[in-house]
């Protein structure tokens, strides 16, 4: 029997206690190296700017995403090596771009076009109300959201099947991307409400980061970051080993 999501949300509490200090920097870092790698491009960004211009600041916006989802990764891999009580170091940050960065370069890509119909309808409809007169009516705007409504759902339905490829890569570097998505369809199985309501249990918390300008964040996402890493110790088993382990451990001490 799985453990509810409460009872992940405090095992990843306790797998933090005392151990925060690294998590916060690395999320630190995971927010302001990409910011700092954009910013000489946002200069581009004026009234003025060129078609040029504007396309380098999109393909820079592209490098600093993918850039980001390789240093998100690494914070992972820290965050993994603390709930496995193995050392663990700020370095772990740049595991990603050394262990094969192309596989994690690849799956977030593969992410974006999961995203792509999505993106591409909020892009359409927003265009075509704009120049198109036929558009600006009733009954458009309805059916524009509607159909820009059931892609969002069908888009986070499939990134949920999907949320544990990442890791499944740290896991097992050396596997095909295709296998890793395989298998994390697999492990979510019946597990996606599951997940969607763990991290819907978090808007609370975001809330807090809004109002304390963002600063929160620094606590708040380490912490959602465990919590994702306990769900998917309880998919593959590991947590339900871990715990009869302690639990052998607690009774060989117990015993005259």
């Amino acid at each position: 029997m799985h453990p509810s999501n409460r009872e992940i949300k405090r095992i990843a509490r306790a797998q933090l206690s005392g151990q925060y200090r690294l998590p916060v920097l690395a999320e630190l870092l995971v927010a302001l190296l990409p910011a700092l790698v954009l910013l000489p491009f946002s200069y581009l960004l004026t009234n003025t700017a060129s078609l040029v211009q504007n396309i380098i600041y999109d393909l820079a916006y592209l490098i600093v995403l993918i850039l980001t989802a390789v240093l998100g990764a690494g914070r992972m891999y820290l965050q993994l090596n603390l709930a496995r009580r193995k050392p663990f170091a700020l370095s772990d940050l740049l595991r990603c771009f050394k262990v094969r960065p192309d596989t994690y370069i690849l799956a977030f890509l593969l992410y974006v076009v999961y995203a792509l119909p999505y993106l591409a309808a909020r892009i359409g409809f927003g265009i075509l109300s704009i120049y198109v007169p036929a558009f600006q009516g009733a009954p458009w705007p309805l059916i524009s959201f509607l159909i820009k409504l059931l892609l969002l759902i069908a888009t986070i339905a499939i990134l949920l099947r999907y949320a544990m490829v990442f890791p499944l890569l740290l896991d097992q570097p050396d596997q095909k991307i295709r296998a890793a998505f395989q298998e994390s369809r697999r492990l979510m199985d019946g597990q996606c409400k599951r997940f969607l309501l763990l991290l819907l249990s978090f808007l609370g918390y975001a809330l807090l980061g809004l109002m304390s300008l963002g600063v929160g964040f620094l606590w708040i996402n380490p912490y959602l970051v465990q919590s994702v890493i306990v769900f998917y110790q309880d998919l593959t088993g590991e947590l339900s080993s871990a715990e009869n382990e302690s639990s052998s451990v607690q009774s060989s001490f117990a015993q005259p």
